[in-house]
């Protein structure tokens, strides 16, 4: 080879490996262009799943800070709430509010709601609770009884009269005291039971008959009383295990529906034992009015007056909160009541967006007026908005502040009708 020749090889491997250097140099460029596309991209995405859950998720309401440290779900948790019914052919004949305040030890808390108490379901009229089983809306009682009382309601349970002895029979029956000689019969008058005065133990099915059989010529709130003997008794029986109660619960099948799941009602059941075994416990008789209506049936409807203190001292927690809960709620009263004034403001007060309560069972403040009173606690704009929406003139219209020390209205609003209302037509 001539040292020409020699020198042309050597420019042309040289020549091969900056081509080489050169397509590994692109190749990397290539990569890392690659790479950070890829970066960038992803990077858009996950700012822009960002930005809708946050367009998606609503801003925490500040009104709500002083009820719940952390978010409306967290109050539900601290105190949850469970309506319990039990029902026969003639509807809900049994009737409990309970609660679980799990802020340090656990406390139970019952309100007892006699079956012919009148409750206004959301858009509808006014019925006793007892009807509120008859339709096929399993929400319709929790959500009547929570717009009546002001107070949130987390879920319902329904068991019906077998349902309710086969849970009786799961804790080996109750023992109870029976006050006087009682003949219980049944919803066609058939005598199914006969107790001599006493402590006794019953089983599942003379237990369930105790509870929400008819004893003739006895008060309504006897019989109410019954069904909470049995109801509680059962309740701080059932073992402090979930597993079991689970089973238990499965074992009722379809007589004992909820509106919640088998595991979070287990979880609640256990708790509400538990501050039960622990004397633990409040219980409460709603206070109510009773109105007779024609010869001897009586129907009751709630006394705010006493009612509100009630509820406002047994469920800090569960108090009713608008634009959570619903619409502000008006509870309506007329001290010289004509026929069909407080049912005649439902539609319009509906109408304009607030939530009717029928405010028949509560004495009205002071004497008989000629000028309607409007009492409202939050929005200063809801006094005027009631006024128009029930064409009163020159109502006379308060705003109690939040933290003031005057009495809070029983509902967010309250209205007396004077004689210068006009029922719409």
């Amino acid at each position: 080879m001539t040292p020409d020749q020699s020198g042309g090889t050597d420019k042309t491997v040289d020549h091969q490996n900056a081509n080489e250097d050169s397509r590994r140099r692109r190749t990397s460029r290539h990569l890392i262009l690659s790479v950070a596309a890829v970066a960038i991209f992803g990077s858009a995405i996950a700012g822009l799943y960002l930005l809708r859950s946050q367009r998606d998720t609503p801003p925490p309401d500040p009104s709500q800070s002083s009820a719940s440290p952390s978010s409306n779900a967290t109050v539900g948790q601290l105190q949850p709430t469970l309506l319990i019914q039990a029902t026969t052919d003639e509807g809900a004949v049994g009737n409990l509010l309970t609660a679980v305040t799990r802020t340090g030890q656990n406390r139970a808390t019952a309100i007892t709601l006699p079956a012919d108490l009148v409750v206004t379901p959301v858009g509808g009229e006014p019925e006793s609770i007892r009807r509120t089983v008859a339709s096929l809306d399993t929400l319709r009682a929790p959500t009547a009884v929570a717009a009546t009382l002001g107070v949130r309601v987390d879920a319902a349970w329904r068991l019906d009269r077998k349902a309710l002895a086969g849970l009786v029979d799961s804790v080996g029956g109750v023992r109870l005291d029976v006050a006087d000689e009682m003949r219980i019969r049944d919803e066609e008058g058939v005598v199914v039971l006969r107790l001599q005065p006493g402590p006794q133990s019953l089983s599942g099915t003379a237990a369930s008959w105790y509870a929400v059989g008819d004893v003739r010529k006895q008060a309504d709130l006897q019989m109410t009383d019954r069904f909470f003997e049995v109801m509680q008794s059962t309740l701080s029986a059932l073992p402090d295990d979930e597993l079991a109660i689970r089973e238990s619960l499965t074992a009722l099948g379809a007589l004992a529906p909820s509106t919640i799941g088998t595991q979070e009602l287990s979880t609640y059941l256990v708790d509400y034992g538990s501050a039960m075994r622990a004397q633990s416990f409040t219980s409460v008789e709603l206070a109510t009015t009773p109105i007779v209506i024609g010869d001897d049936f009586t129907w009751r409807w709630v006394n705010y007056r006493k009612a509100a203190k009630q509820l406002t001292r047994t469920l800090p927690l569960a108090q009713w909160r608008v634009d959570v809960d619903g619409s502000p709620r008006v509870v309506v009263t007329a001290p010289d009541e004509q026929p069909g004034w407080i049912g005649s403001t439902r539609v319009p007060l509906e109408d304009a967006d607030f939530l009717f309560v029928d405010g028949r069972g509560t004495p009205a403040r002071g004497k008989p007026v000629k000028v309607s009173e409007i009492l409202t606690q939050g929005d200063p704009n809801w006094g005027s908005e009631i006024a128009e929406a029930l064409q009163l003139r020159d109502p006379i219209v308060s705003v109690t502040p939040p933290k003031s020390t005057t009495p809070k209205p029983w509902g967010n609003s309250d209205v007396q009708l004077g004689s210068d209302y006009v029922p719409q037509s």
